[in-house]
Parts: C-alpha cells; sequence; structure tokens
C-alpha cells in the first residue's frame, strides 16, 4: 500500500509552484510553503512518501536545516532544538480538539441518480471517514443537487458534522462546478495565519449538468487550478460509476491533489478510497523554521538533513521554494 501511495503522490501531488528546480530527493512532497512575518518562521506543509518518513518510522529527534540561497551559498546548520514538527497524524488524544492544525471541506454530491440504498452507503463510508479523520480541525459539509442543497458552518464537532453528512434533501440534478468553486471560496476566506494546512474533498456520481456560475468546464478548470496552487489547497476526490467526467476531475487535481475512481457504489472498494484519503492527511506534517541567514527573495533551497556519526550530514529532503 505504502509503495501504491507513494508513486500516486510522486506523479499527480505535485507542488504548489512551478520551480525552475526540481526536488533530488523523494522523502517527502511538499504541498505547502508559507512565511509568517508575524512569527518571523518559514511553513513546510508536506507529506511523507516513503516508510522511512511516515508518522510512526520518522526520527524527528535527528533533523536539522541548511537554507541555500540562489547564488548557491549555504547557510550554517539549524538546530533541531529551533525547528517545530507536527505530524496531524498525532492529534488524536484528548484535548487535540483545542488546537486548529488543518481545516478542509467535503463536497457531497446529493443528486437523484444516487438511489436511496447507494445514498446509506455513502453516508457510512463518510461517517467512517469523518470518525478517521485526527481532532486538531475545523470542518464543513456542503450538500450539493441542481443547487447547493447544504452548507454548514467550519465546526470542530465530529457528532454535527456528521450529522449533517446524514441529513436527507431534496435530489434533483447536479451542480458540480458550483459547488467545488464555493467550497474553494470558503476555504480562502476563512484561511489565516494560523492554519496552513486546507483541503478539499469531493465525492461524485455524475457530470455537472446544472451549474449557473461555472457552466464553462474551461473557466472552471482554470479557476480551480489557478485557486489550489495561489492558496496551497490539495482536492482530493472519489468518482464513482462512468457516469462521472473523468477527464475534468483528473484535470482539477493534477496539480496539487488526488483523483481515485471507484466503478459502483461498492462499500469495499469506497472505503479503500476514502483510507487513502484518511493516510494521506495523517502522514502529513507541518514543519516551522526559524527565518534566520538569507532573506526571504534570496531563498531557494530548504534542505531538512540529519545528522551522522561522523559529525557529516545528509539530506533527508530538499525542498524548491524560490526560482533562480
Amino acid at each position: 500500500m505504502k509503495q501504491y501511495l507513494l508513486s500516486i503522490i510522486i506523479t499527480i501531488l505535485c507542488t504548489c509552484t512551478v520551480y525552475s528546480r526540481e526536488a533530488a530527493f523523494y522523502n517527502f512532497q511538499m504541498i505547502g510553503f508559507y512565511y509568517s512575518k508575524k512569527t518571523s518562521e518559514y511553513i513546510i506543509v508536506a507529506h511523507s512518501t516513503d516508510m522511512t518518513t511516515s508518522r510512526l518510522k520518522f526520527d524527528r529527534d535527528n533533523v536539522h536545516v541548511i537554507f541555500e540561497t540562489k547564488d548557491g551559498k549555504k547557510s550554517n546548520l539549524i538546530d533541531r532544538n529551533d525547528i517545530t514538527i507536527a505530524s496531524i497524524g498525532d492529534y488524536v488524544f484528548k484535548g487535540a480538539e483545542k488546537y486548529t492544525l488543518f481545516r478542509f471541506n467535503m463536497i457531497i454530491d446529493n443528486s437523484a441518480s444516487i438511489d436511496d440504498n447507494s445514498v446509506s452507503i455513502i453516508e457510512n463510508i463518510l461517517t467512517t471517514f469523518m470518525q478517521k479523520i485526527p481532532l486538531a480541525f475545523e470542518a464543513q459539509i456542503i450538500k450539493f443537487s441542481e443547487t447547493i442543497d447544504m452548507k454548514s458552518g467550519f465546526l470542530k464537532d465530529k457528532k454535527k458534522l456528521i450529522g449533517h453528512i446524514n441529513k436527507r434533501m431534496e435530489r434533483g440534478q447536479t451542480a458540480l462546478h458550483d459547488a467545488i468553486a464555493l467550497g474553494l471560496n470558503e476555504l480562502k476566506v476563512t484561511s489565516d495565519d494560523n492554519v496552513y494546512f486546507k483541503f478539499m474533498v469531493v465525492f461524485t456520481d455524475g457530470c455537472d449538468n446544472s451549474s449557473e456560475k461555472y457552466k464553462d468546464p474551461n473557466f472552471f478548470i482554470s479557476k480551480v487550478q489557478n485557486d489550489c496552487k495561489k492558496y496551497n489547497i490539495p482536492i482530493f476526490v472519489v468518482g464513482v460509476t462512468d457516469n462521472v467526467n473523468q477527464a475534468l476531475l483528473k484535470k482539477i487535481t493534477q496539480h496539487i491533489g488526488l483523483y481515485e475512481h471507484v466503478n459502483r457504489f461498492d462499500q469495499l472498494d469506497l472505503n479503500k478510497a476514502f483510507d487513502m484519503i484518511a493516510n494521506l492527511i495523517n502522514d502529513t506534517f507541518i514543519f516551522k523554521i526559524p527565518a534566520v541567514g538569507p532573506a526571504f527573495n534570496d531563498l531557494q533551497v530548504i534542505y531538512m538533513v540529519r545528522k551522522k556519526l561522523s559529525g557529516n550530514t545528509e539530506t533527508i529532503q530538499d525542498f524548491v521554494i524560490g526560482n533562480k
């Protein structure tokens, strides 16, 4: 499973900015990079792509950082004691709910093409998925048919969110484009300096046939791709049946996200798809590094390194964050 995830992430879950130099190491895949003026820190959000850097195996005590500028000069070593490392998947303990390390919304297709039995299956799957999510979050439920049938606020209470997931509503056609665009806008306007990992989970069984604002698929694709890259928002999409527009869903997730196709409303297959998304979330790390040394505009690469017994260092991951 881990090797499968590795190949998926390397080929699909791309970095959030187009860089002139590609990373040489693939132990982590960067999802987002931020500079906080408030705390004078660089923040990297990255997902483990190798078993050795997974949440349960990664040696976080031997993690240090070196900066490289655009002219190739490297900084002194920044010691582990000055670096903050948070693993999303660790936040399952009592009291973890007081933190907000990530924010997401679930965009749920509520159209008439989904029969009552299939509705029950997806409600059970999404309920299980919500129960697996670590506690340091805020989440929103958006259910749509030919209009946006329901939009909750961003909540931390899993019971309330599951109640919204299981709420039945009148079902009609499919305004998929408008629903996804709304979800992106909700994540953008609620973002702040303290929440660096934001993403969207989408479930659908069909093509768009009733959007009003985003009828043009090309306009919609451009909007989603641009917003996702600009605001570092991955989209994880599960499409069910051959009725979905797979080409479109692959396009909106190709730069930052993941598209998973399931042939039918099979509980086992759907569970596997949402388990994959849950694993991606759990193996995501937030690294906070003091912004010392080179100026932000001169920064090209952040090297995450470990110390060897010889006293030398070896690279764990090179995060390319600037253009030459």
